[in-house]
């Protein structure tokens, strides 16, 4: 929850399929699905952070199982993105986890030969002001550049995205 009273998360339908929300202070609850995210059971938009301004973010999963981050701003544009060196394999992909005030995304990705107990190493994914959507035309929400502040991962490693 932010200081507005805004809350973001996800549920999952009868069917199986996984959406995001939004609940806005006096404006009932908003549900989304990522552009690209699979529709059938247990595929969908999974939405895990929310910063002040009220920008979102979150993963996907598309119809392939391979997984994907995006930035909701509040106007309800969705920006989604791949972080470099994630897998696009089943299961593989970017996983996007939090975004802080400043609009930097944290989380982490796989490729092909990472398992889920694979070690970490930091990926920056900080703001880029060519890559920013406006929010509100006051209040503009920036997308991650996709960065990295390390060298690559060796192959079997995941990496968090910072």
């Amino acid at each position: 929850m932010v200081p507005s009273g805004a809350i973001a998360g996800w549920d999952i339908d009868a069917t199986g399929v996984f959406h995001g929300f939004v609940r806005a202070k006096g404006r009932g609850i908003k549900t989304f699905d990522a552009p690209g995210a699979g529709k059938g059971r247990g595929y969908g938009t999974v939405a895990y952070g929310i910063n002040p301004s009220g920008a979102i973010t979150g993963e996907y999963d598309d119809p392939g199982n391979v997984f994907h981050g995006f930035l909701r701003a509040t106007d309800g544009r969705i920006k989604t993105f791949v972080a470099p060196g994630a897998g696009t394999g089943y299961g593989q992909g970017t996983f996007a986890n939090s975004i802080n005030p400043a609009g930097t995304i944290a989380g982490y990705y796989s490729d092909a030969a990472t398992c889920i107990t694979g070690s970490c190493d930091a990926l920056a994914m900080e703001p880029s002001p060519r890559s920013t959507l406006r929010a509100r035309a006051q209040a503009p929400v920036k997308a991650p550049s996709l960065t990295t502040s390390q060298a690559s991962p060796r192959r079997g490693q995941s990496r968090d995205l910072i």
